[in-house]
């Protein structure tokens, strides 16, 4: 048997086989019937032309005409590669911009809506705000869970520290909650936390539980005719060893509970700032004298003397007022508070005339223990290191100041210090803000130019941003056990 062709089935002739004319007519023949002409193929195009191809819709299939709008609504236009890559850009920069935007509502939010109506809830400004009575000695430590209250030392009789007076609107018959975290483990003594009026008058209890690590109480109340609150943190008399300790201690209005918060609370200190009395020191580097008054008709000269003037700084706020001139840090032996109970109730201002004017040379150095201190409308320059290192377990902030620098300075060194750093602008620095060892800074709304590395977080330091921050060749630097947000 011949083979044949696959398409159109012609013989192959065999080796042994004789080709004559008759076979080789057959072949043509089966060509010219099988291969299409011109006018085969012009006929199948025009009927091809008239044939009705539906659109292509959701349903059915059909012809389809190609788009690279990103922005249209047709649902029978198809889209090209170049729709598709200009759909995914947008859509990844609007997520971005979208989750900026979202952390910046919620991080503001916690800032400028404090919840807590006490201030210093967990010892991070050491024993600010706290009176303590009784036996037994207290105090504040650190951990990387954060900082807390406790008590050391043998009892004779019940010991507690107590808030400064409470002194909210519309607290008579409103609802609040009362939360707080106790650690008793390894501890035979009793720990709680009570409410009481302006009378002193116990209004609620919450007790702890016996040999147990942190654990959270609460209890929502409906207050009567209440104008005055106090909190007392509680340990009872007798021979107690272990841990005592309390922190995240909260009272707010409502009585639906509230995330603890460290950065709310650190902002509703300048919401309360109207409860506490307010002193003037003023100082003029160019007409002063440190034999002075430190008013306004005799000024001091050096900013040192004006802090040493503040020692017994109590319950008052002391604003020193800087006249035009230029202030050496050098001055400033320390910002140590003299009052009597140790606990360091200090609270200072430090505001210039203006940020151009009132100049502070030289590293300020902080390094003081629980006292609040503020810096607003200053300039500081020419410091050989940094031109403030903080490292004193107290709540720094800088306010609308300015910061010149130089090669190998750090503006800001931050250590054992929570801080909030607003309004600022820096230049030319190698670094703008070193933290770490358990500080907490927020960075709000700051700018500037010039400089090496903006933000460092080094163990135990967490910074947050809010808004615009200052540029540098580097913009961030986490080292481990740092965190920037």
């Amino acid at each position: 048997m011949p083979k044949e062709t696959k398409r159109l089935k012609l013989p192959l002739p065999l080796g042994n086989e004789n080709v004559t004319r008759e076979s080789i007519n057959g072949i043509f023949e089966k060509i010219d019937a099988g291969v299409a002409t011109q006018a085969d193929l012009d006929t199948l195009r025009e009927a091809v032309s008239k044939m009705d191809i539906p659109d292509a819709s959701l349903t059915q299939k059909g012809k389809v005409q190609l788009s690279s709008k990103t922005d249209g609504t047709s649902e029978t236009m198809a889209a090209t590669e170049k729709a598709v890559s200009d759909a995914r850009v947008a859509a990844e920069t609007n997520a971005k911009q979208q989750s900026e935007d979202y952390t910046n509502r919620k991080f503001d939010s916690v800032l400028e809506n404090p919840p807590n109506l006490l201030m210093n809830p967990t010892g991070q400004l050491g024993l600010n705000y706290w009176r303590a009575f009784g036996s037994g000695s207290w105090g504040v430590r650190s951990s990387v869970l954060g900082s807390y209250f406790y008590i050391s030392g043998s009892l004779t009789q019940t010991t507690y520290l107590e808030s400064f007076p409470i002194k909210e609107a519309d607290l008579l018959e409103s609802t609040v909650n009362l939360s707080v975290e106790f650690n008793t483990f390894g501890s035979t003594g009793k720990l709680y936390v009570e409410l009481l009026d302006q009378a002193g008058n116990t209004i609620s209890q919450l007790f702890s539980e016996t040999n147990r690590e942190w654990h959270q109480k609460n209890v929502s109340l409906v207050l009567g005719q209440v104008s005055i609150l106090y909190v007392r943190l509680v340990c009872t008399e007798g021979t107690v060893q272990g841990i005592r300790g309390f922190r995240k201690v909260m009272l707010y209005k409502g009585g639906i509970e509230v995330p603890f918060n460290n950065f709310s609370d650190m902002r509703a200190l300048n919401n309360r700032e109207a409860n506490f009395l307010s002193e003037n020191v003023y100082v003029n580097a160019e007409n002063g004298n440190d034999a002075g008054r430190g008013t306004i008709s005799s000024p001091f000269k050096t900013l040192g003397r004006a802090i040493k003037a503040c020692a017994s700084w109590n319950n008052n706020w002391f604003i020193i007022n800087l006249a035009k001139g230029t202030y050496a840090a050098s001055s400033i032996s320390n910002f140590k508070s003299d009052d009597p109970l140790g606990t360091g109730i200090g609270r200072i201002r430090i505001v210039g005339t203006d940020s151009q004017k009132s100049v502070i040379t030289g590293m300020t150095n902080i390094d003081s223990n629980y006292n609040r201190i503020v810096f607003d409308n200053i300039q500081f320059g020419n410091a050989d290191f940094s031109a403030i290192f903080a490292s004193s377990n107290s709540f720094l902030e800088i306010r609308n100041c300015t910061f010149l620098g130089a090669s190998g300075i750090v503006a800001l060194n931050i250590h054992q210090t929570n801080a909030l750093i607003e309004n600022c602008s820096f230049s030319n620095f190698q670094t703008v803000m070193n933290v770490g060892s358990f500080s907490r800074v927020v960075s709000r709304e700051n700018t500037g130019s010039a400089n090496t590395i903006g933000l460092i977080a080094t163990v135990g330091g967490v910074i947050c941003r809010s808004g615009t921050q200052p540029s540098a060749t580097t913009a961030t630097k986490v080292e481990p056990g740092g965190q920037i947000i």
